[in-house]
Formats: C-alpha cells, structure tokens, sequence
C-alpha cells in the first residue's frame, strides 16, 4: 500500500494531510508494476519511500518494476530515531513452522522469572505462526499451555485479524511491562521503522 500526500497551507502553518492511497497486490507478493502507472502519472509529484528493512536489491528492483529511474530518486540514509532496538537475526536450523529453534533462547521460569526476560517483538510470516511461536516460548520457558491464558505474564500475541483495540492493550501492556514478548506480525507497527 502507498500514500500520497502532500502539503496544504492552512492559515499560518502547513500541515500534511493524506490525498490518496494506492494498493495492489497478487496472490503471492505485492504487484509493484501496476503501482508505476498511478504513481507515474502525476508529474513532478514527490514520492517517499521509507524502508529500514529493505535490502539495496530489493529496493532496485522495486524502481525497476515502478520503472522509476535511480538518478531520479534522493536517497537518504539516517541513523535510526531509536539506537536501543536492535534487530536480531537467529539461525533457523529446524522447520520454520515449528519455531523449535526458539527453545534455546529462553530459560525455564525456575531460573528466569517472566520479567527478567528481555523485551522482545518475535514476528512471524503468517497468523497461525503467531500461536506456535507462543507455544514454544511457553514450552521452553515451562509454562505450558500459557499460550491461551490472555493474561498471559510472559507472551501475547498481534496480528491485524484481532483489531485496533487489541492492538492498542498490547502495545500499552508491553510498554509498562505487563509481559515482556509479543510474538506478532508486520501488522503491530513497532520495531525499527
């Protein structure tokens, strides 16, 4: 999904508002082809792309597919607004469907309390991942069948199916320590971006 916007004078100050939102999507990946067109047509028109994820491949491929030239785009590269999130890359050796290759990074509650554990976002590819990657969090930390306890002290989960308001009391529980994992997808919106 992409937003165009663009500043509106309104008395003494300018304030950015939305003007339109353009989406498209195929079975498997986003259909970035279809998105050139709409985004081409209006001339001299600025577009923002933010990534703090993408890989310098990706992103050239993305202007190819928008047919969008390099020398016609800024770059920007900032350091991010918040140094102390890092994202950390784990080694998957097991099936990505069983998440086993979690069980390692969490010790049983008998040796580490739920909040001493270190605050952590665990994303996930699809919605039912989301439930198993609580369930061996659960089993390694040997709370087991924690998974369904929505007060659950050590895991909750997000995904865009479970709404605004579910998202908003996740996001205030981790933030004042309620639990310290939110196993999640995209959807919840925090991390490094």
């Amino acid at each position: 999904m992409i937003y165009s916007w663009g500043l509106v004078k309104n008395g003494e100050a300018k304030r950015s508002s939305s003007h339109k939102r353009t989406q498209d999507q195929a079975v498997f990946r986003p259909s970035y082809g279809d998105l050139g067109r709409a985004l081409g047509s209006p001339e001299k028109t600025p577009i923002f792309f933010l990534s703090a994820t993408c890989r310098p491949l990706a992103i050239t491929e993305i202007l190819k597919s928008l047919k969008i030239a390099e020398k016609s785009i800024d770059f920007v590269c900032a350091e991010l607004t918040r140094p102390e999130i890092r994202i950390v890359r784990y080694p998957m050796r097991l099936s990505l469907k069983s998440v086993n290759d979690v069980l390692p990074m969490f010790g049983k509650i008998e040796e580490v309390e739920s909040k001493d554990i270190v605050p952590m976002l665990i994303y996930s590819g699809a919605r039912n991942a989301t439930l198993q990657v609580m369930k061996v969090v659960n089993q390694a930390h040997n709370t087991g069948g924690g998974e369904y306890n929505p007060d659950s002290a050590l895991i909750q989960r997000y995904h865009a199916c479970t709404g605004d308001m579910d998202k908003e009391d996740v996001i205030s529980g981790f933030e004042h320590g309620d639990f310290p994992c939110i196993s999640c997808k995209m959807a919840l919106g925090l991390g490094q971006n």
